[in-house]
């Protein structure tokens, strides 16, 4: 929710104020990331900039949740918002109140608010839903003569029809607040465990390639945008480790850091229990260390236990040498003279040339409900005749297969590295099959496997 023009800015919390909530809040009104290095230094900078923010504890209207805020903006011009939220764990907030109106926020899509004359309701109702993209119901609430409609949408509000929503009387007020995460734009893959290995299984996945496809399909983003995200939030899990391990590590309020300490003593080999697990867990310490020094951490699944994942992950990497994408080729990874797999290709592989990339393009789901165990009926069918397009890490199209009637296609590229498989769409199936990219060994005869997953759109 914004006012435009320079802004006066009140915050009114049941907390102490200039606490780390308070500066997040600030960082947010400047419009700064959260991992902003000015973060620390945000309540003089937004007074520098002539933002005044003031925070003040009192007693709130409705004292229905212990950590609940309300807040009171006020531009330069005079026009005033008021909005009461809260937060509800797990770094989810919602904002609950809107200049009176009971709402419900919570960030996931587009929020729009639109607040009308009771008259025009069915007007604006048409206007909203013409483009087909709100998410679920639009909400009305009505009192004294007015409505006020709130909307989910997938998509910003296009110009034109916030035009033809002011339109629509005096008094008419419309209000959008954008998402804080990625709107989940698609259908979920699986919805279980259980259905999850049977997709991987039917469709001769890695686990790791069946979650980077539902990720890209329930965002309705490209892999490579997955992938590109997985990394950005990686690179904080890291730098948090480094820190946490730093002999200078951040200073926490009642604990001094000792995730140092166990690591040196691992490699001084002092530890009856040392190891890989050990360094993990030392690791996933130094991250909460970083945690309760009030710095910056990947907060997955929550603040508290922040560390977890980056014990495990951040090893595997820096040890193991496991590359952070392993698995998103879709295939069994490689084999062949230069590859150190040993699953079988799709496709025989020449014994000289190359080298090459060898894969099947599968389309599912064949039956509306997966069944579990999988039903050998409704396994992925075969598409025949698909285009599979190979491009070059500056974008360059370097080579392209048609399928076989199985579904199989087999494709030399010149050289080693780096390379993106494209399906192109198949008429008949729903939109594109998502492209990946393979990392092929760089010897003659070598292969890696990319398998393209179309979709039949059967639910």
């Amino acid at each position: 929710m914004e006012l435009d023009g320079n802004s006066r800015k009140r915050h009114v919390g049941e907390h102490e104020p200039c606490n780390v909530v308070d500066l997040g809040f600030v960082v947010g009104l400047m419009g700064w990331e959260l991992t902003d290095d000015r973060f620390f230094d945000a309540l003089g900078l937004a007074a520098a900039s002539g933002l005044d923010v003031r925070f003040e504890v009192r007693p709130l209207a409705h004292p229905d949740h212990p950590n609940t805020v309300e807040i009171e903006m006020e531009a330069a011009d005079g026009r005033r918002l008021v909005t009461c939220a809260r937060s509800i764990g797990g770094g989810a907030v919602e904002v609950v109140e809107v200049e009176g109106w009971p709402v419900r926020l919570t960030g996931s899509t587009y929020e729009l608010l639109v607040e009308i004359p009771m008259a025009a309701i069915d007007q604006a109702l048409a206007i909203l839903g013409g483009d087909g993209q709100t998410a679920g119901e639009i909400e009305t609430t009505g009192r004294g003569g007015r409505t006020m409609l709130h909307a989910r949408r997938l998509v910003a509000l296009d110009p034109s029809l916030r035009t033809a929503l002011e339109a629509l009387g005096a008094g008419t007020f419309v209000r959008e607040a954008p998402p804080i995460a990625f709107v989940k734009r698609g259908a979920q893959l699986f919805q279980s465990a259980a259905e999850m290995l049977a997709l991987a299984d039917a469709r001769g996945w890695s686990l790791g390639r069946a979650a980077l496809a539902y990720e890209a399909q329930l965002l309705g983003l490209g892999e490579q945008e997955v992938l590109a995200e997985v990394a950005r939030r990686f690179d904080i899990m890291q730098a948090a480790v480094h820190l946490g391990l730093h002999e200078n590590a951040p200073a926490m309020q009642l604990l001094a850091p000792s995730a140092r300490a166990i690591f040196d003593a691992d490699a001084a080999g002092r530890l009856p229990l040392g190891g890989l697990h050990t360094r993990a867990a030392a690791r996933a310490m130094a991250v909460m260390h970083v945690n309760g020094a009030m710095g910056v951490v990947c907060a997955a699944p929550t603040g508290g236990s922040a560390g977890a994942v980056p014990g495990v992950v951040v090893t595997l990497v820096e040890e193991r040498g496991d590359p952070l994408e392993d698995g998103s080729g879709g295939g069994s990874g490689s084999g062949g003279p230069g590859g150190g797999g040993d699953a079988s290709p799709p496709v025989t592989i020449p014994a000289d040339g190359g080298p090459w990339i060898a894969g099947r393009a599968l389309a599912g789901p064949v039956c509306p409900v997966e069944r579990v165990p999988p039903d050998p009926a409704c396994a992925d069918r075969p598409v025949a005749g698909a285009v599979i397009v190979v491009r070059g890490a500056a974008g360059a199209e370097v080579a392209r297969v048609t399928t076989a009637a199985d579904g199989t296609f087999l494709v030399a590229v010149p050289g080693g590295g780096s390379w993106t498989v494209e399906p192109q769409p198949v008429e008949g199936l729903m939109g594109t099959a998502p492209a990946v990219v393979v990392n092929v060994p760089d010897a003659p005869g070598a292969w890696v496997a990319a398998d393209a997953a179309y979709d039949t759109g059967i639910r």
